[in-house]
C-alpha cells in the first residue's frame, strides 16, 4: 500500500542525499583552497574569512566547515561514504570531532547505522573521557610553569612559557578576547592542522596579544630609532632599529609611522642628542573620530573590524602627503601591513571611495559578484550530481537503525582506546 504522501517524502529524502553529496564537494572545494593559500590572495585572514565574504557564510558555520574539510583529508572512507551521500554533513561534523585514521571505520558504522542523535551521544560520551584524561596530564605539569624571551638573530623576539592551567586559561581567554574585536567573526579556529600560506593562526594570536597589550597599558610606549630621509625616501635604507632591540625595515618604520607618536631628536655628529622635541600625533583626536564616523572600520574589501584599526596615509605624510581626510583610510594592522609590506595597494579614486589592488596590480572588488543559479536549484544538484556519476535515490542516506535503544555506554567504551579505557 502505497502512503498518500510517500512520493513527496521520497523527494526530501532524495533531494537530501543530494545534498549530502553536494555539500561533501564543497568541503572538498574548501580544503584543496584552504591548502593552496587561495584566500591569502585576496587579503583576508583566513579560509573561514574568505567564505564569510564571498559566499554569505555566518563566521561560526565557515570555521566550521574548514575544521571538518581539513579533517576529511585524513578520513578517507568517511570522505567517500559522505560523497556518495550515504552520511549527513550532521553527522560527519560529529564524527571529525574524534575519529582518527586508526578509528575511523568504528565511528563511521556508528553513523551509518544510527540517527545523528545516536552520533552525537557517542562523540559526546568519548570527548568527556577524553578530557578527564586531559585534566589528569594538566595537571601533572603544575610545576613546570615558566617563562623566558629572547631575541634571535633575525630579530623576532621569542618567547617561551610553560603556563599552569588556571593561568593557562586566563591568558587563552585574554587573547581570545582581544581576538574577537581584532578579526571580528573569528574566534579561535581549534583545527592543529598549519596553514601553508602567509597567514596562520599564530600570526592572528600574535596580532591579537599586542593588541591586549596596547588596549590594556594605554601608555605603553617603544621607541624607534629612524632617520627622516629614511621615511621620505623609498629608496633611502638608512639603520633603524628598536630601542634595545634589532634593527626594522624602512617599510615597517613607514607603516607604524603613520599613525604614531612623532618625537623629533637632532643629534651631533658624535651620536650625542642636542635638541629633543615634543611628541606630536600624526592624525589629532579630532580627525581622528571623523575618520571614524565616516570609515566606520577597516575599509578594505571583506573586512568588518571595527575596532583598534588604524589610519593609512595613501601618500605618505613623510613624502608631503597630508594628514587630511581625503588621505586617510582606516585599516586594520593586518591589511594596514599588507599594504605597506604585502605589496597591495591603495589610492583614493576622487569620489571619496578608495580603490584596492592585490600585488599583481589587479583591482579587488569590494563587493563579490552574484552567483545565479539557473533553473531549479535542485534540478542543479541532481545534474551536478549526475555529471559526477552519482547514483542517488530516497533510500541513500536512510541510516540502518532497527530501532531498537542504543547502549551509549557500550558504544562510547568500544571507541576508546585501552589508555583512555584506564581514566575511565
Amino acid at each position: 500500500m502505497t502512503l498518500k504522501h510517500e512520493p513527496l517524502g521520497n523527494q526530501i529524502a532524495e533531494l537530501a542525499a543530494h545534498l549530502n553529496a553536494a555539500t561533501a564537494r564543497l568541503l572538498e572545494l574548501i580544503a584543496e583552497f584552504d591548502e593552496a593559500g587561495g584566500w591569502a590572495d585576496e587579503g583576508c585572514l583566513t579560509c573561514a574569512h574568505w567564505l564569510t565574504w564571498k559566499c554569505g557564510i555566518s563566521p561560526g558555520a565557515a570555521r566550521e566547515k574548514v575544521r571538518v574539510a581539513r579533517c576529511l583529508r585524513g578520513l578517507p572512507d568517511t570522505r567517500a561514504a559522505f560523497a556518495q551521500g550515504t552520511v549527513s554533513y550532521s553527522k560527519v561534523r560529529a564524527l571529525t570531532r574524534v575519529a582518527t585514521s586508526d578509528n575511523e571505520d568504528y565511528y563511521l558504522m556508528i553513523a551509518r547505522h544510527g540517527t545523528a542523535a545516536h552520533m552525537e551521544k557517542v562523540v559526546r560520551g568519548v570527548r568527556r573521557v577524553q578530557r578527564q584524561r586531559e585534566l589528569a596530564e594538566a595537571n601533572a605539569r603544575h610545576d613546570e610553569r615558566t617563562l623566558y624571551w629572547h631575541y634571535d638573530d633575525d630579530g623576532m623576539l621569542v618567547v617561551r612559557a610553560r603556563l599552569e592551567p588556571e593561568q593557562g586559561a586566563r591568558f587563552m581567554a585574554a587573547v581570545n578576547t582581544a581576538m574577537e574585536p581584532l578579526l571580528s567573526e573569528r574566534a579561535e579556529e581549534r583545527a592543529e592542522a598549519t596553514y601553508p600560506a602567509r597567514q596562520d593562526l599564530g600570526h592572528v594570536r600574535a596580532d591579537a596579544l599586542l593588541r591586549l597589550i596596547d588596549g590594556g597599558n594605554p601608555d605603553t610606549e617603544i621607541v624607534v630609532h629612524v632617520s627622516a630621509e629614511t621615511l621620505r625616501e623609498d629608496e633611502f635604507s638608512d639603520h633603524s632599529e628598536l630601542e634595545d632591540g634589532p634593527s626594522l625595515p624602512p617599510e615597517t618604520v613607514r607603516r607604524c609611522a603613520c599613525d604614531a607618536g612623532i618625537v623629533r631628536l637632532v643629534e651631533g655628529p658624535d651620536g650625542q642628542p642636542l635638541d629633543v622635541g615634543r611628541k606630536t600625533r600624526s592624525i589629532p583626536p579630532a580627525l581622528r573620530r571623523a575618520l571614524k564616523a565616516r570609515d566606520g572600520g577597516c575599509l578594505f574589501p571583506g573586512c568588518d573590524a571595527t575596532l583598534h584599526v588604524e589610519g593609512h596615509h595613501v601618500h605618505h605624510w613623510a613624502h608631503g602627503g597630508e594628514t587630511s581626510m581625503r588621505n586617510l583610510a582606516s585599516l586594520c594592522r593586518h591589511h594596514h601591513r599588507l599594504v605597506h609590506e604585502g605589496g597591495f595597494g591603495v589610492e583614493h579614486r576622487g569620489d571619496g571611495t578608495f580603490r584596492f589592488t592585490r600585488p599583481d596590480g589587479t583591482v579587488i572588488r569590494a563587493t563579490p559578484p552574484r552567483r545565479v543559479v539557473q533553473g531549479r536549484p535542485d534540478g542543479f544538484i541532481r545534474s551536478l550530481n549526475g555529471a559526477r556519476g552519482l547514483q542517488i535515490s530516497a533510500e541513500t542516506a536512510e541510516c540502518l537503525w532497527d530501532g531498537w535503544p542504543m547502549d551509549e555506554a557500550q558504544a562510547v567504551e568500544n571507541a576508546l582506546t585501552p589508555e583512555e579505557l584506564a581514566t575511565f
